[in-house]
């Protein structure tokens, strides 16, 4: 139709999460150059992500599972050794129930590695274990286009403001932080790297024009046996920053920014002496972001022509709106018991936190966040308790999160990032620990509004225009507006409002 002024209108829908579910099961066996294993003292996973593809609404994905095994040697000398084996994972998720076109579909992988065990099977056989839980976030971003205005005086446009959360720009990146960890200066040389841990913490970003900014520290922790069979242990804080493109970003915005690490490599090295004093390290970090910018929109909702009938395509269009989104802090203080079986502690090595979210409760203005964070304690014993010991103890945490604007029945989603945390002894079997948590959330209102995308002009028939009256009075019906009456009656909603006085059309 001529004279007709369209625009775009973007918009991002919020689908359920699907979660699946992997259980991983493998059998090792000790290689010839290690000593038999005498007792397991603890094990860990990792997991490292890799491809990704969506296909028919099917999502395969594949990676890494790492396992470390911590273990005491079978002699007398007891010294500790450790074991590393790779499960090689690749499944697929079907994404049932979500409408729409494949290729308007971001879908977005978290990984969580839950239950790891190790069981000695015999002094050369070790069964590992452990659940994976994939758990894709999927969003469905649509582009419309809708009619903004028209020329013609005689069709008249039923126009709705709303506040709206537009997607603005969209970033994801990698960044690499390397860094060389030097053993300390008269301590003897390194001779089996055990284990070793990375963790991001204090990260904090800031939107600028066309690009955002983020800047934090990793922290990386190493336990290695030194050749006079000493257990030793480094950690170093390594400051990173840095910038990436974000087309249609700038100060003000909303930014949901995500900082995960993918990958991660290390290996002993040498000095310039030649001998074996050095760690050199390797990390990948993923940075993923989205930004926002709250913006009123004016649609068009409805339309009718004085003097001409009109047909009308009008669907429903999502609308979002963001209600709370923000981070809080949350202090855990808690005492820790060594479990039975485990040796006194006579100091703590490092202390592995790693914060899940199970669930968001949202109820009026209130979001109460339940989730556990699990604990990993390293921690030296006497030399003739096996020098080294390790537990893992889940603690449960819950944060009553204000929330003005939230109502039950909203979307809420919370991610939970451990900041700080430290493990002290606190008696022969009892350890304090103190931890800092950062829980990012956000929640938003979702409705559908029907928003006029097309729209056809055909002459009227004459006997229906004169069958209407020349003057009515109407009595407005509960849930009825003016604009409907004006409708009915074919007359211009400025003559409704100038003949009965009103000022306000939309009034129902």
């Amino acid at each position: 139709m001529e004279g007709i002024t369209r625009e775009s209108y973007s918009a991002v829908t919020v689908c359920q999460p699907q979660i699946l579910q992997i259980p991983i099961k493998e059998d090792i066996i000790v290689p010839d150059a290690k000593e038999d294993v005498g007792r397991i003292l603890q094990c860990t996973a990792v997991y490292r992500p890799g491809e990704e593809s969506l296909e028919k609404r099917r999502l395969r994905f594949q990676g890494e599972l790492e396992f470390t095994v911590l273990y005491r040697e079978d002699t007398e000398k007891g010294r500790i050794h450790s074991l590393r084996n790779t499960v090689a994972v690749e499944d697929s998720l079907n994404l049932e129930g979500i409408a729409g076109e494949e290729e308007k579909l971001r879908v977005q992988m978290n990984y969580e590695v839950e239950n790891i065990r190790a069981t000695l099977l015999n002094s050369r056989k070790i069964s590992l274990g452990a659940l994976l839980e994939a758990e894709a976030r999927i969003s469905r971003c649509t582009e419309t286009s809708v009619i903004a205005d028209s020329t013609d005086e005689e069709l008249q446009l039923c126009r709705t403001k709303e506040t709206v959360s537009c997607p603005t720009g969209e970033v994801q990146e990698n960044r690499i932080v390397r860094e060389t960890v030097a053993v300390k200066e008269g301590e003897p040389n390194i001779a089996e790297l055990l284990w070793w841990d990375s963790r991001i913490k204090g990260r904090r970003c800031r939107l600028l024009e066309d690009r955002i900014e983020v800047r934090g520290e990793m922290e990386i922790g190493i336990l290695y046996r030194d050749t006079e069979d000493a257990i030793q242990f480094r950690s170093v804080s390594v400051p990173f920053t840095g910038s990436a493109d974000c087309p249609g970003a700038r100060e003000g915005q909303l930014a949901r920014v995500q900082l995960h690490i993918v990958k991660s490599y290390i290996r002993t090295a040498q000095d310039d002496d030649g001998e074996e004093r050095l760690f050199e390290t390797e990390i990948v970090m993923e940075m993923r972001a989205q930004v926002f910018e709250e913006r009123e929109r004016e649609l068009v909702t409805d339309a009718y022509h004085i003097r001409k009938d009109v047909e009308l395509v009008c669907p429903p269009c999502s609308l979002q709106h963001f209600v709370y989104c923000a981070e809080s802090s949350l202090e855990i203080i808690r005492s820790l018991e060594i479990p039975e079986g485990l040796p006194d502690a006579e100091q703590v090595f490092y202390t592995v936190g790693r914060a899940h979210v199970d669930d968001c409760t949202v109820t009026e203005d209130q979001v109460l966040v339940e989730g556990v964070l699990y604990v990993t304690a390293f921690y030296r014993t006497a030399p003739e308790r096996g020098l080294v010991a390790a537990f893992t103890e889940p603690i449960p945490f819950s944060k009553n999160l204000n929330a003005p604007g939230m109502k039950e029945g909203q979307y809420f989603r919370a991610d939970a990032w451990v900041e700080t945390i430290q493990v002290t002894p606190s008696g022969t079997r009892t350890l304090e620990l103190r931890a800092g948590l950062l829980i990012d959330g956000c929640g938003m209102e979702e409705k559908r509004l029907p928003v006029l995308t097309e729209l056809n002009v055909s002459e009227a028939d004459a006997q229906n225009l004169e069958e209407l009256p020349s003057a009515a009075l109407c009595f407005i019906e509960p849930g009825e507006s003016l604009w409907e009456i004006a409708k009915r009656l074919h007359i211009r909603p400025d003559q409704l409002e100038s003949v009965n006085d009103f000022t306000v059309l939309a009034i129902r």
